[in-house]
């Protein structure tokens, strides 16, 4: 959950041209696009007592749910398919002391996720805008937290990297090349926006088993990959040269 260890690369690295960013695509598919994505934990204090007489107090944990369905109808927007939309998924809910009494506290995490052509400042704007409301409109305190954000991220499909791997992956395999958008945030994302070159997701393994118990990557494909690899970096040197 942690970026530390690739923003202190980001911020020794002096320059880059390209970059390849290792993870699962198939040995024919390149990831052109990923989603950005917006992390905020949030904390509704209101006051407690005891649920005999619950209804002098209001309970956190239903503020904090009814804020947490402003948020989603605010947020959510459908494109034409789950890459292009914009969607707040709700994480982690926590809240409550005792079984007898009137929660006090309730926080809670949500997780956006958006595509390149949304930014991760109009969706905190909005979410600050409705929080901001929902406190008047309730009186309660609410406290939110950046933790993380990380906007989406394009690039060119025929940048000078993209060719030069499909060019590969063509020769290589003697198939026919596939680009693919993930719906996930990774590196890829910071390092193609921190120096503005091209970046591509590419290697063995099947995406759709990604962070499962099922996880693998076949020897043979592995093997095939490096192939794929060294002819790539080949040809952008000889790219450049020209």
């Amino acid at each position: 959950t942690s970026l530390r260890g690739i923003q202190c690369l980001l911020e020794e690295l002096s320059h880059i041209d390209y970059a390849i960013f290792g993870e699962p695509t198939g040995l024919n598919k390149i990831c052109l696009a990923t989603k950005g994505r917006l992390l905020i934990k949030i904390d509704v204090h209101t006051s407690s007592g005891h649920v005999a007489c619950s209804w002098m107090y209001k309970n956190a944990i239903e503020e904090a749910f009814n804020l947490w369905l402003s948020l989603k109808n605010t947020l959510s927007s459908t494109g034409n398919s789950y890459f292009s939309s914009v969607i707040p998924n709700l994480t982690i809910l926590q809240g409550g002391n005792a079984p007898n009494i009137v929660p006090e506290h309730c926080s809670f995490y949500v997780d956006v996720r958006f595509p390149p052509n949304v930014s991760s400042s109009h969706i905190l704007e909005e979410s600050s805008r409705l929080i901001d409301s929902f406190v008047k409109s309730r009186k309660v305190k609410v406290d939110y937290s950046v933790l993380s954000r990380i906007d989406g991220f394009r690039t060119n499909r025929h940048s000078k990297l993209v060719e030069a791997l499909a060019r590969s992956i063509r020769e290589e395999t003697g198939k026919e090349v596939k680009f693919i958008q993930k719906t996930g945030t990774c590196f890829m994302n910071l390092i193609g926006k921190w120096f503005n070159v091209p970046v591509v997701g590419y290697g063995p393994g099947n995406p759709a088993l990604e962070h499962t118990e099922d996880e693998s990557i076949q020897v043979e494909e592995y093997l095939t990959a490096i192939k794929v690899l060294t002819k790539t970096i080949n040809y952008v040197l000889s790219y450049d040269q020209h």
